[in-house]
């Protein structure tokens, strides 16, 4: 039997959200093609802890990297010293802090570097800074593997050579359907009533505030609807303003961020996904394989996996009047919901599986340790 190569996925993080849950997803995977994934984190106050007890968890090999900031380029030592030990043979970086640590630790010890990009948003001149380091690293990496057509497009925009620029779309796990968590039940809701639900970071990128303001049009025609919103953002004083001044006092909702959406997503009747710019939505693919109905707004890689007429039903502007308006069409045609979502579910089973993404990662980890082996 041939020895597994050894790489390392290497994420900042506070928690496990949709990008660690793609890491963990495909590293469970890629052992079926000759990969053996080491999963490593920032310990800083209270990061890095989550997402390497929930790699450990799944029985993956973890490396915490004690570290004072965002600025603190000493875990790059660290990686170094555990390459040789571990035997890793490439690095996979999986935002700007850690492409940038990556960056170092590939140039010391003379390993590959691949960096995924997810998407940028620019949100606070913070967020700014850091995605400027991000496309200089990506620049400069062995590999850039964008999740979607468009953030290759913008990649190569900001100066990335398009013959290294790889698309491997995100994944969901596809389960047989079976009866999940009563979403009313859990939020004290009504029996009869039903739920549009949305879930992501109460951020400006993520439009939350455009759906509260399309909400009063969508119950004037179907008032048996509850709005929940589930995150926790900086976003949220203003969202909660706006609700209360639009009278949406007990139609939407705001229980904050929950660890299992996923597991109450099947109980929807409805997803929305509001946002200004996206890579390749991860809550999107989940309602796809929970055959929940799916609006979106066409922004980013959205229309990628959301095809209007098929796989759900596209916002053309993220404005609430073009929300609003794709919200009544969904909402005005139960077989056409379930037509839509039937298509969406196979969808993911045929081209979103955690199978087909190691498979496609594997191929492209290959191609970069031919490329620069010496």
């Amino acid at each position: 039997m041939c020895e597994l190569i050894a790489i390392l996925h290497l994420r900042a993080t506070g928690f496990v959200g949709g990008p660690e849950r793609q890491i963990l997803g495909q590293a469970q995977e890629l052992p079926r093609h000759g990969f053996e994934a080491h999963i490593a984190s920032f310990i800083q106050a209270d990061e890095g802890a989550a997402f390497l007890d929930a790699a450990a968890s799944r029985g993956l090999d973890v490396l915490p990297l004690p570290s004072a900031g965002p600025l603190d380029l000493s875990p790059a030592g660290r990686i170094v010293a555990e390459a040789a030990r571990r035997r890793l043979k490439l690095i996979c970086a999986h935002d700007p802090k850690s492409a940038l640590v990556g960056y170092v630790a590939a140039r010391r010890s003379g390993l590959p570097l691949v960096a995924w990009v997810r998407g940028w948003t620019g949100e606070t001149w913070q967020v700014r800074l850091h995605e400027r380091v991000h496309r200089w690293v990506l620049r400069r990496a062995d590999l850039v593997i964008a999740v979607s057509a468009h953030q290759a497009e913008l990649c190569r925009r900001a100066g990335v050579a398009a013959q290294r620029i790889r698309v491997i779309p995100n994944a969901v796990e596809v389960r047989r359907p079976t009866p999940g968590r009563d979403i009313r039940a859990e939020f004290g809701l009504p029996p009869s009533c039903r739920v549009v639900l949305s879930v992501g970071r109460l951020s400006p990128e993520k439009g939350h505030e455009r759906l509260v303001a399309a909400a009063p049009s969508v119950l004037a025609e179907h008032p048996d609807l509850i709005f929940l919103v589930l995150g926790e953002g900086p976003r949220r004083g203003e969202i909660e303003r706006a609700a209360q001044g639009l009278g949406l006092n007990g139609r939407l909702l705001l229980p904050g961020f929950h660890p299992d959406a996923s597991a109450l997503m099947a109980g929807a009747d409805l997803l929305v996904l509001p946002s200004l710019t996206e890579g390749m939505p991860n809550v999107v693919l989940e309602a796809f394989a929970a055959g929940v109905p799916v609006v979106a707004t066409r922004v980013g890689g959205v229309p990628e996996v959301v095809l209007d007429g098929e796989t759900g039903w596209l916002a053309e502007r993220p404005t609430p009047e073009c929300i609003a308006s794709a919200m009544l069409q969904a909402l005005a045609d139960p077989e056409e919901r379930s037509r839509r979502a039937a298509n969406a579910r196979a969808l993911v089973r045929r081209s979103h599986t955690f199978a087909a993404q190691a498979a496609q990662a594997a191929y492209a980890f290959r191609s970069v340790l031919a490329e620069t082996r010496p």
